[in-house]
């Protein structure tokens, strides 16, 4: 009923703590960057699955999942495709994509309210969000942000 996935290992910031970081503030080389999954490979993983599941969380542990130039095709056929589906939440720093994107996923929220959960995690303003979120261009999260917004 519940999937907590990963969908990509692409990041854009280099957040203190984080399990891709050696340290404070130097990226793991150890840790891949720059795939994401396709189409074909989600639809392999949900398809059997589709009649049980009800939440997808696409967690973020090594991946920014708003960096996945596909996400809103995979959300858009997962909830078509999942007739219980109550959920698909992520988390994302929205200082990805482009504004495209974000149009994109933007007008999926308004069309599936019920389903898509989209946490905009922005430590701090645009003084100090550098700390926390750091190589995350706080114009770019900014803008993304607005064109999200004009769609929900």
């Amino acid at each position: 009923k519940f999937l907590n996935v990963d969908i990509n290992c692409i990041f854009n910031a280099a957040c203190p703590g984080c399990a891709r970081q050696e340290g404070h503030i130097y990226r793991n080389f150890n840790t891949p960057n720059g795939e994401y999954m396709s189409i074909s490979t989600w639809k392999k993983i949900i398809l059997p699955l589709k009649n049980q599941l009800n939440n997808i969380v696409l967690c973020g542990n090594y991946g920014e999942p708003g960096a996945s130039p596909n996400l809103p095709e995979l959300i858009d056929w997962t909830a078509n495709t999942c007739p219980n589906l109550s959920k698909i939440q992520f988390d994302s720093n929205v200082g990805v994509s482009n504004t495209k994107f974000w149009k994109k996923l933007g007008k999926l929220s308004n069309d599936y309210k019920h389903i898509i959960k989209l946490h905009a995690s922005i430590d701090g303003l645009e003084d100090t969000n550098h700390i926390y979120r750091r190589f995350v261009k706080w114009n770019k999260v900014v803008e993304n942000l607005f064109f999200l917004k004009t769609y929900i």
